[in-house]
């Protein structure tokens, strides 16, 4: 993945959006409007945890163009307009930055009127300076709709604001206060997604329980030779964090990021992907030397300097284990590198999407309930990947521990793998961006997500 990528367009242009992972260009500002861009928001909550200003804008501005904009083919830049598949086209008009499709507009300047992709039939509108009474014209696919109502987005989650406001020949008359954002829904439809705190208790996994100590953390002893720099590196003596985990053969084995420490380069660090083992889940034994990293390869202009990132790994029928970093192996310490790049959009990928017979759970990774990084259970529609049907308004696992509120990236808690093992789920996760921590749940015999066969 990448956070950050050159701004050139027709370097953008190059690669199909569905192959990208989409950095920022812009560290001070919003990037291309035409291309869209997803967030980098830890600028913004490092300086006010708890309210996060401007957070909600940058992701109105950036995240949600680029969602929407995506999901089409780029079909060219002509005259300073990119054109999208489907009648889409971003262009300046009138001084004014423009998104539109015909007569849809979903941009005009620092005002948007953007379908929600997740969910089946919902619009989000922000404005940065606001507006009274505008009249925005719906997408085709409203034009049965008679009358909408109105949610207010806070850090809290959506707030009725408006119920049943009318809609005249398939136009919407709308106000916003200043950095305001709602959600618009179809009336009497319902706003999938926010809930009471209790209503995910009938579906979400859970209680997981924390272990106090983390299971692994940083090892400044161990040492590696780097084959590009050409010297001994102590190559996971900064962090540990972010794993992977698989059960094989009655042990867990742990795939893990690891950073070194090296002021010469751009990021201070290069990144390693490392492998432990444990019979018992809690106490690990570490492989010396790092199972994936930046070599002197076709690969390395993509992973040189800052390394190899955070990984999600599965095993196939036969018994093939794949790596979302475009790897594989059949024994876990030798890795090929695929040919191709490949990343999804929405939330940040979690532990686990467990398929049930009517939906699925699905674990993710956010800033969006405030407290730093924390993890939230979604609950989707198995026939509709696209349809977010419940999610609690707080997350089942946050920074509570010392080393998880404080370490490279403070506070964070980030989980990429759960695993069955011994009767219970282990979740493992990152602490601060430094360790590596555990959580367990253990359902009844009885219960959902029962172990026991």
């Amino acid at each position: 993945m990448s956070w950050w990528y050159p701004s050139d367009p027709g370097y953008q242009m190059q690669i199909p959006e569905c192959l990208m992972a989409r950095g920022r260009t812009d560290r001070g500002g919003d990037g291309d409007f035409r291309f869209g861009s997803s967030m980098h928001g830890e600028e913004i909550w490092q300086k006010d945890k708890t309210n996060m200003p401007g957070f909600l804008g940058m992701f109105c501005r950036t995240t949600l163009p680029w969602y929407y904009l995506s999901r089409l083919e780029r079909k060219k830049i002509e005259n300073g307009a990119l054109y999208y598949s489907d009648g889409v086209v971003a262009r300046v008009e009138g001084g004014e930055r423009i998104i539109r499709k015909g007569e849809f507009v979903l941009r005009e300047d620092d005002h948007l009127f953007v379908p929600a992709l997740w969910n089946k039939k919902e619009i989000i509108a922000y404005s940065g300076p606001g507006y009274a009474n505008k009249s925005w014209q719906l997408p085709d696919d409203w034009r049965d709709v008679k009358s909408v109502d109105v949610y207010r987005i806070t850090m809290e989650g959506c707030v009725p604001l408006k119920k049943r406001v009318p809609v005249t020949d398939a136009k919407l008359v709308l106000s916003l206060g200043k950095d305001e954002a709602v959600s618009i829904v179809p009336a009497g439809a319902r706003l999938s997604g926010f809930l009471t705190p209790d209503a995910s208790r009938k579906w979400a996994m859970g209680p997981f329980v924390k272990l106090d100590k983390p299971v692994l953390s940083p090892n400044p002893e161990a040492k590696f030779q780097c084959p590009i720099l050409g010297k001994e590196v102590r190559w996971e003596e900064q962090n540990v964090y972010n794993p992977a985990a698989v059960v094989r053969d009655g042990k867990v084995y742990l795939l893990y990021r690891a950073d070194d420490k090296n002021p010469d380069l751009k990021w201070g660090r290069t990144c390693r992907i490392g492998l432990a083992s444990s019979e018992d889940g809690i106490n690990f034994t570490r492989h010396p030397t790092p199972v994936l990293y930046p070599d002197n390869d076709p690969w390395k202009k993509y992973e040189w300097e800052g390394g190899c990132e955070d990984l999600h790994i599965v095993e196939g029928e036969d018994g093939t284990y794949y790596m979302n970093y475009t790897t594989w192996s059949g024994n876990l310490i030798d890795w090929t590198r695929a040919d191709k790049s490949v990343w999804g959009g929405g939330h940040e990928a979690g532990a686990i999407a467990l398929l049930r017979d009517k939906d699925i759970v699905l674990m993710f990774n956010t800033m969006g309930y405030g407290n730093g990084w924390t993890l939230g259970q979604a609950l989707i529609d198995r026939n509709d990947l696209t349809t977010v049907l419940q999610y609690p308004n707080k997350p089942f696992l946050y920074p509570e521990l010392e080393w998880e509120k404080k370490g490279f990236t403070d506070p964070a808690v980030v989980a990429n793998t759960l695993v069955p093992f011994k009767g219970r789920w282990c979740l493992y996760y990152g602490g601060a961006d430094r360790y590596i921590g555990l959580a367990v749940f253990t359902p009844k015999a009885s219960a959902s997500f029962s172990l026991v066969k």
